[in-house]
């Protein structure tokens, strides 16, 4: 008699229901997204290079600068889909976006303003919050360090993003855009940052914090979808701005990733029971063959 094999994914899925397994290609489709993150980001640099080439004789940035942005991303995204060294291309990933965020706002060649930088610089950091929360997919727990560093990042950045949006001029800020800030109000009104404070709420044996960290992540998955519809979607208005039409391009990927983090981030707790069904089911296929 030969030996048994491990299920195949086939045997997986048939000790699930029909929503369970819906609910776990979701998140194959949306990991398998979020690894080639980097891969986007560098195509969306180097359009933007080239919309700004057009116009100008020098790069806005240092050649060197550019290269080791675009090798960053390219290097990351091929660790994350090929799951080698996994967490050190999330590390590299939330490094360089940290270091494109002082980039904006520092370099004197981009011509932006000061809003623009801004925006374009929190919009980093966010992705380096979000990226911070796939090293712990493989934990099944958002109770890791990196889940609740990642959370306190998109607070942080959510609740700035949040000042600008005030129905007053909180900062020296153009004030058109600013009033296209106000349309994204309700959207920023952000509870994320209750996960940082709260921790792990699906481990807690208090169901008010378990209730408050799944109320955080829904209504952060709701400012950011707000966000992105009510405001970053008006690509005339923004090019009217002074918005080069592929950087408002990666404003919405940024958009999209820290949405799509925030959603796999929250499903831990419930595909951490899947894979348990999932283990209990191989076992007894092993002991009945």
């Amino acid at each position: 008699m030969m030996a048994t094999s491990v299920p195949s994914p086939d045997t997986f899925f048939d000790c699930l229901s029909p929503r369970q397994r819906t609910g776990v290609r979701c998140l194959r489709v949306t990991h398998f997204l979020l690894a080639r993150g980097g891969l986007f980001q560098a195509i969306c640099l180097m359009l933007w290079l080239a919309e700004r080439a057009g116009r100008e004789r020098e790069p806005p940035i240092h050649p060197w600068i550019i290269y080791g942005h675009a090798f960053v991303y390219l290097v990351s995204s091929t660790g994350l889909s090929s799951r080698f060294l996994s967490r050190i291309s999330v590390y590299a990933l939330c490094a360089i976006q940290v270091h494109s965020a002082y980039v904006f706002l520092t370099a004197p060649g981009l011509g932006y303003q000061i809003w623009l930088r801004m925006r374009s610089a929190l919009r980093s950091v966010a992705v380096a919050g979000a990226s911070f929360r796939l090293l712990s997919t493989n934990q099944y727990s958002s109770a890791s360090y990196v889940d609740r560093l990642g959370c306190g990042l998109l607070g942080l950045v959510s609740g700035l993003l949040g000042l600008l949006s005030l129905p007053f001029e909180a900062t020296k800020m153009h004030q058109e855009a600013q009033n296209h800030e106000h349309a994204a109000t309700l959207g920023l009104l952000n509870c994320n940052a209750f996960h940082w404070f709260v921790g792990d709420g699906s481990s807690s044996a208090n169901g008010f914090l378990t209730k408050l960290a799944c109320l955080a992540d829904k209504c952060s998955v709701l400012a950011w979808i707000l966000m992105l519809f009510t405001r970053d979607c008006s690509f005339d208005y923004w090019q009217k701005q002074g918005v080069d039409y592929y950087l408002q391009a990666r404003f919405l990927l940024d958009d999209v990733t820290v949405i799509l983090s925030i959603l796999v981030g929250s499903s831990l707790p419930w595909l951490g029971d899947v894979t348990a069904k999932a283990r209990v089911e191989r076992d007894k296929l092993r002991k009945r063959d």
